[in-house]
């Protein structure tokens, strides 16, 4: 029976120590694995973080293509208004100079100017956009349609 009791001491140190062994190396891995987790949960963060940072930029793109598409179409009308404006501008430019030339060799029995002096058998000879051939009796003059009275502005268009 001593034998026996003296087995059992020695089993139960035996367990006690193999328990201790596992307790420490249990110890060890988890000390180890809340450092994994805590690089884990950080690299988690960062992913998250990227994911983020992606999502926004698609939305930006996203965005930016539908702006770029507004864009294109705002030019384009753009373009169709320039070729718009600049027909109606060649067709007053012809109108214009129809009604100027349908003026010239015409007399006119008297012209007054802005500044009030009076012009009798006045014959316009030449129109431009700065100056005005007129003829008289007493010769040629060239005004500007500056000195034009407001009437006579109005009928050439100036």
């Amino acid at each position: 029976m001593k034998n026996f009791i003296a087995l059992l001491i020695f089993g139960g140190a035996l367990t006690a120590l193999y328990f201790y062994w596992q307790y420490e190396g249990i110890g060890v891995n988890l000390t180890d694995n809340r450092q994994s987790l805590t690089s884990y949960e950080q690299t988690v963060e960062l992913k998250r973080a990227e994911f983020k940072a992606l999502v926004n930029a698609l939305e930006w793109q996203k965005d930016n293509d539908k702006k770029l598409a507004a864009l294109t179409d705002i030019q384009a009308k753009e373009a169709k208004l320039r070729e718009s404006y600049n027909q109606l501008a060649n067709e007053r430019f012809q109108i214009v100079s129809k009604m100027r030339q349908a003026v010239i060799g015409k007399t006119i029995p008297e012209l007054i100017l802005a500044d009030g002096k009076k012009l009798t058998q006045a014959k316009i000879t030449k129109l431009d956009d700065n100056t005005i051939s007129i003829t008289l009796p007493s010769g040629v003059l060239k005004i500007t349609p500056s000195d034009l009275s407001a009437d006579w502005k109005e009928r050439l268009h100036y």
